[in-house]
């Protein structure tokens, strides 16, 4: 059975849609788990009220993403879990094919669906997560036409806005790190499962449709996603690799600053590597847990990271500039390119 995880915060005229489009599955085989995250709109009392079949955990405040999930995960059944953002819609079919690949691919742990911009469905959200040896991640596809990616690939990771995973992976790994609270989780659970020798491959028919930067978490997120990378980086790179590609990540590092002084957002920018320098010492504890239990060579990695960082980086401002998706003109994509650390 498949237990699919919706961590949600304020969004319940989001969830309505979400929940509708898992009422109208052709796979009846699943268990549905709303994590209210501390909401005031009244989602806990809504959802047991109009949904009573669907598990509903109600967290005090709002714990993050991270919590969230994990509290999600923790109450779980299934051998298998789904993360799925509030904020989207599901393929009738999302399940079924989820299940299909699960026994077609008895050697793949981490599966990536292909997630469409819900205002403009003939472009991709993401296609599966990458990530560079400059240390930032992006979404495989983002904007690009959805018929460019009808073919199944293996990927650095998944993106947690809709993604399935083998529930033994989390035995063996851990859960997503709360200290990371929001933004860059999934990043970092999919560096570990590489780096424990679990694989994450690209599903093109497990279809489902995000209305992108629809929900938010509190707070300075800009500054939380560029510590989080900082951790991210510092807890999986295995040594080797670190010392190899320290220039780039350098060189991203002053990039990012160069075009957080030309945006105004400087302050925030130091504010945010200050933060991930301070808790350095807690992630070195981590870091040596993660890299003694390393199971796949410094070649195997290497292989999954995308060594054209540079092309990357003005693909995606370039994207922010000329986007031509009317839904995201209004500065989505612009912030998107925050979020894939540039």
């Amino acid at each position: 059975m498949i237990s699919v995880v919706i961590p949600t915060w304020n969004g319940k005229d989001l969830l309505r849609t979400c929940l509708d489009s898992l009422a109208i599955q052709t796979c009846s085989d699943f268990e549905i788990i709303v994590v209210d995250n501390g909401s005031s709109d009244g989602t806990d009392r809504w959802i047991r009220e109009t949904h009573p079949k669907i598990t509903c955990i109600t967290l005090t405040e709002n714990r993050g993403f991270a919590s969230a999930v994990n509290a999600g995960i923790k109450a779980s059944n299934g051998e298998y879990v789904a993360l799925l953002n509030n904020d989207t819609r599901v393929d009738s079919r999302w399940i079924s094919v989820l299940k299909d690949s699960l026994r077609e691919h008895p050697e793949i742990d981490v599966f990536a669906s292909k997630v469409l911009i819900m205002d403009a469905p003939d472009r991709i959200d993401t296609a599966g997560d990458g990530f560079t040896i400059a240390g930032f991640g992006y979404k495989i596809g983002w904007l690009k036409p959805a018929s460019d990616y009808q073919y199944p690939r293996i990927v650095f990771g998944a993106s947690g806005c809709a993604a399935l995973y083998r529930k033994k992976m989390f035995e063996t790994i851990g859960l997503f790190d709360e200290e990371f609270f929001a933004f860059a989780e999934d990043l970092d659970l999919s560096f570990r499962a590489l780096n424990a020798g679990f694989r994450s491959l690209y599903i093109p028919e497990a279809l489902v449709y995000h209305k992108v930067r629809a929900t938010a978490q509190p707070g300075d997120t800009f500054s939380l996603y560029h510590r989080n990378l900082m951790w991210l980086i510092f807890k999986n790179m295995p040594a080797g690799l670190l010392f190899l590609y320290a220039p780039h990540i350098l060189a991203n590092w002053i990039l990012v600053g160069i075009r957080s002084l030309r945006n105004g957002d400087l302050t925030r920018y130091i504010r945010s590597l200050a933060m991930g320098f301070k808790g350095l010492p807690g992630m070195r504890i981590k870091r040596k847990d993660i890299q003694k239990t390393r199971r796949v060579s410094l070649g195997t990695i290497r292989k999954r990271l995308d060594g054209n960082w540079i092309r990357i980086h003005w693909m995606l401002m370039k994207s922010g500039r000329e986007c031509d998706v009317p839904a995201l003109r209004t500065g989505a994509a612009n912030r998107q390119n925050r979020e894939n650390g540039i």
